[in-house]
């Protein structure tokens, strides 16, 4: 294991009475920091900006303790110090709470500040205050009557708790002389408690000597890890196809007794090492590896020990759920002797895995792990060996939802992650990790087993190859030193592992490509139409916005897509009938309008999002036909009882009184919308027909305007994001009302060109009436509604507005606004034929483009239109630069980022349309 700065300053903090004058115990861990201080006064550990600060402060503090007795006080100690510090004050200027990943840090880093007050050290950085309040957060969580009765994972960190918690209340937590052996927290214990522990004493000493590979008085994060080495190496080993008779079976058979004995010794359940309390991770390693050695152990004591409704917990009393403990559960319980007979466990993480990844908005994280594609590897092995064994007649319960929509979606959604995120050397990581790469090379290897799969699987094989050749060239097997590079595993600092790290890379070097035979993987998923894939590559190549992206991505994005599609089709008639309607042209280019933007700027919005998207995206083409069939069918008349019910059904929503749904069919009631009154006006008095006409177009606006505002995915939205959805949906049904008057006005006309009387200026109309006509503003509330959902459902259902200010919240409405008046103008670029033969309003019949007056050709309004959309474009970019400024300066560099990112996918998935538009009409023509 890789060495710790971090544990080695705590280790040089500690001092014992002997003969009445204080000795310092582990001097050489003291000279070692001092030895290993940067020339810009940093540590820097991994060399990232959380470890450097956690490591400079804890080796600060150990500076100034020692200034004044180190060789007699005759040092240079001072001037170090004041360098560490400087460097500190430059540091935290930048660093991201809300992005950090560590153990404890939000403890650990307030408790040195207070320590270092001590020295008249104060540091002010810009996100102090968020600092202390999730340390004051997470102080209210911890009961220390629970910690002092029972082994809990606080004391792995008892450092951060010096003078909040009793150490002499802790003697009996001692295992082999550790605290869950954490060298920095046995560290604080002897600091900290009023009797000398002997034990603690050697524990250390026994660390100094088995790290000595890192300079003498060095100690690493954590000791010992046995458990943890021998089942991940021998999982990984075997996971990728090696044989035990390949291997040294006297090794294999120490290991299983090992690990075998230490499982019986604790009734089943371990961690990553004898003694310091279970953890399912480990327990769950550990049990695959028997299985590998041919010397299984139940799983029972796991499931009964970790087992919770909805998943497995990784310890008891913690507060959020492991990613990758569900993973390697899942594939432990899959390895089993008779996995049938852990159906019910199985599919419970099956279902917590996929949801995960269904759910998330940005990349996939686990808090055990720096490195995303660590759960995207374990997620891979699991639900691929899932599918394999289903198809085997496997776990007949099953549900459609999780074979036919959930798995797919999730298991294609890493490949294109993974593939897209491949460096131009071949390795994958900040840096190029070699044990990332090995992750990325086993995780395709799983995937490209999928049938789906098939069509990128010519790249999935040269980005194998690639990553092999990084590997190969590196020396990544025979060179087992750690880089900082590959500290990817979360502890109080990153840390790596060198054992571990090399069954990685040499499983990656190994493994078979794919490692099932496609045919043998059951999947619910349609077969993807090949000749539609390779005419829609084709058609989308030609857009600006997919220029210079290599063709693969493109196929990729468009199997993403059509693995939305059974579902949408279910969802197709749930709100609009459609009768009367041609075919939908428009169907099949819903998904990519969405998955296309998602992976072009590699924004990783959540696949849950991406679907609530395409369906609203289908819903608001679906309104359009509503309204023009309304007029076609009831004449111009029933556009002022479309202006009645929107009043109606909008004046109630804002007294909190949402519309019913229409019955759906087979119940009592009218299915589709159709009331008892006589609507074909065949029958009936001319007053029944009437009254007949504005109860249909009621109770379908009603039926949508219900769909939209109970959707289950905003009910955690703020109420002012709800407000926003409101208004915005008034706006939006308004402006339909707006466009059938101008178009009925533009019929009257004896030419089409120019309008004779237009509402306005071509500039208010576009900017008003026309773009509100397109949903673009309603629709982006509604996605403010759906991540702000997201987000506080997170948070534990506080209701907190998506867009924290107001500043943002104008900033990014004016993005939407610029885009809705762009892709305004090339809706009507590409319906200027229909337009002209329907009489629908269109821009280039307004008296500013004069049109017929002139004599101007299709090319010539085309012309003016496209430089129209060039202004608009030119201020959409200021408004894009100055939203990802003032993000980052109020939330921070990572959320600010990620609020960006959200508006320029919205952004994209509506430049799609634009650019389609110029060569193909989207809208559907009445029958």
């Amino acid at each position: 294991m890789s060495g710790s700065i971090y544990d080695t300053a705590w280790v040089s903090l500690v001092s014992k009475t002997v003969d009445g004058s204080t000795q310092w115990v582990f001097p050489h861990s003291f000279q070692h920091i001092y030895n290993a201080q940067s020339a810009d006064g940093s540590w820097q550990g991994d060399g990232s900006i959380p470890d450097a600060i956690i490591n400079t402060m804890a080796c600060l503090l150990s500076l100034k303790s020692h200034e004044s007795s180190w060789n007699g006080g005759v040092n240079d100690i001072a001037p170090r110090a004041a360098k560490a510090a400087s460097y500190l004050v430059d540091a935290l200027q930048g660093w991201d709470i809300l992005s950090t990943e560590r153990i404890a840090f939000e403890m650990i880093v307030p408790s040195l500040m207070e320590q270092l007050e001590k020295y008249g050290l104060t540091f002010d950085f810009p996100q102090k205050e968020i600092l202390l309040k999730l340390s004051k957060k997470k102080l209210a969580m911890v009961n220390f009557e629970i910690v002092y009765k029972h082994h809990t994972t606080v004391l792995h960190s008892l450092e951060a708790f010096a003078g909040k918690i009793d150490f002499d209340r802790l003697t009996h937590h001692l295992r082999n002389g550790s605290l869950m052996a954490s060298p920095s927290s046995t560290a604080a214990y002897l600091m900290y408690a009023s009797k000398w522990d002997e034990s603690a004493e050697r524990y250390l000493n026994h660390v100094i000597d088995q790290c000595q590979s890192y300079g003498y008085g060095a100690v690493c994060n954590v000791w010992p890890t046995t458990v943890f080495e021998f089942s991940w190496s021998i999982c990984n080993l075997f996971e990728s196809g090696f044989d035990a008779s390949r291997l040294d079976k006297e090794c294999l058979d120490r290991i299983a007794n090992i690990l075998y004995d230490s499982l019986a010794a604790e009734k089943g359940i371990i961690g990553f090492a004898a003694n310091v309390g279970p953890d399912s991770d480990d327990t769950a390693k550990a049990l695959t590896a028997l299985q590998f050695l041919q010397k299984p152990f139940s799983m029972d004591p796991l499931i009964k020990a970790f087992e919770l409704p909805t998943h497995f917990q990784c310890f008891q009393f913690e507060r959020n759920p492991s990613l990758s403990a569900n993973c390697n559960i899942l594939i432990a319980l899959l390895r089993a002797s008779n996995p049938a007979g852990y159906e019910n466990q199985i599919l419970k993480a099956a279902t917590f895995i996929t949801s995960e990844w269904w759910t998330t908005e940005g990349t996939v994280e686990d808090k055990w792990h720096l490195s995303r594609w660590y759960p995207a590897m374990l997620t891979s092995q699991g639900l691929v060996h899932l599918l394999y064994l289903h198809g085997q007649g496997l776990f007949p319960q099953i549900s459609d939802d999780l074979l036919k929509v959930k798995i797919p979606t999730t298991l294609f959604t890493i490949i294109v992650r993974i593939l897209q995120s491949q460096r131009p050397d071949g390795s994958w990581g900040e840096g190029g990790s070699r044990e990332e790469t090995a992750y990325a090379v086993l995780a395709l290897a799983n995937l490209s087993s999928l049938p789906y799969s098939e069509l990128i699987r010519e790249q999935i094989a040269t980005s194998v190859s690639l990553a092999r050749s990084y590997l190969t060239t590196s020396n990544a097997v025979d060179n087992l030193h750690i880089a900082p590079a590959d500290y990817i595993w979360v502890g109080k600092i990153g840390y790596g592992v060198e054992h571990v790290c090399n069954s990685y890379i040499v499983s990656a070097l190994n493994i078979a490509v794919p490692l099932y035979e496609p045919s043998t993987v059951s999947v619910g998923a349609p077969p993807i139409p090949v000749s539609k894939v390779e005419s829609f590559t084709k058609f989308y190549g030609r857009l600006q916005m997919y220029k210079g992206f290599p063709k693969w991505r493109l196929v990729a994005w468009i199997v993403e897509g059509y693995l939305y599609l059974p579902e949408l089709a279910r969802v197709r008639l749930d709100v609009f009938d459609r009768d009367g309607m041609k075919k939908d042209p428009y169907f099949e280019y819903l998904p990519f309008s969405w998955t296309g933007p998602n992976g072009m700027e590699e924004t990783y919005t959540s696949p849950q999002t991406i679907f609530d998207m395409i369906v609203i995206s289908m819903v608001n083409f679906q309104v359009d036909e509503f309204f023009d069939l309304v007029v076609q069918k009831h004449g111009p008349g029933a556009i002022q009882s479309l202006k009645h019910a929107i009043g109606v059904i909008c004046d109630d929503l804002e007294k909190g009184i949402v519309p019913k749904a229409l019955p759906k069919a087979g119940t009592n009631g009218h299915s589709n919308g159709h009331s008892n009154g006589h609507s074909n006006g065949t029958n009936g008095t001319e007053s029944e027909q009437k009254d007949s006409s504005y109860q249909d177009i009621h109770s379908r606006l009603s039926h949508f305007v219900n769909f939209v505002f109970t959707y289950p995915r905003i009910e955690y939205a703020s109420p002012n994001d709800h407000g926003q959805l409101r208004r915005e949906m008034r706006i939006y049904l308004l402006a339909h009302t707006q466009q059938c008057e101008d178009n009925v006005r533009l019929q009257a006309q004896e030419h089409f060109d120019p309008y004779l009387t237009p509402p306005s200026s071509y500039l208010k109309w576009v900017r008003g009436t026309a773009s509100d006509h397109l949903s673009s503003q309603y629709a982006f509330a509604f996605i403010a509604c759906l991540l702000g959902h997201s987000q506080n459902k997170a948070k534990g259902g506080v209701r907190e507005d998506y867009f924290p200010t107001a500043e943002i919240k104008y900033i990014a409405q004016d993005c939407s606004g610029h885009l809705s008046v762009i892709c305004r103008i090339f809706n009507d670029w590409g319906s200027m034929r229909r337009d002209r033969e329907e009489k629908n309003l269109n821009a280039t019949f307004f008296p500013e483009f004069e049109g017929r007056a002139k004599n101007k050709s299709d090319e010539q309004l085309k012309s003016e239109l496209r430089a129209i959309s060039d202004y608009e474009r030119k201020t959409l970019q200021l408004s894009f630069d100055e939203l990802l400024r003032v993000c980052q300066k109020t939330v921070g560099p990572a959320q600010g980022k990620r609020l960006h990112e959200v508006v320029r996918l919205f952004y994209n998935a509506s430049e799609m349309y634009t650019e389609i538009y110029e060569f193909r009409d989207l809208s559907t023509w009445q029958a």
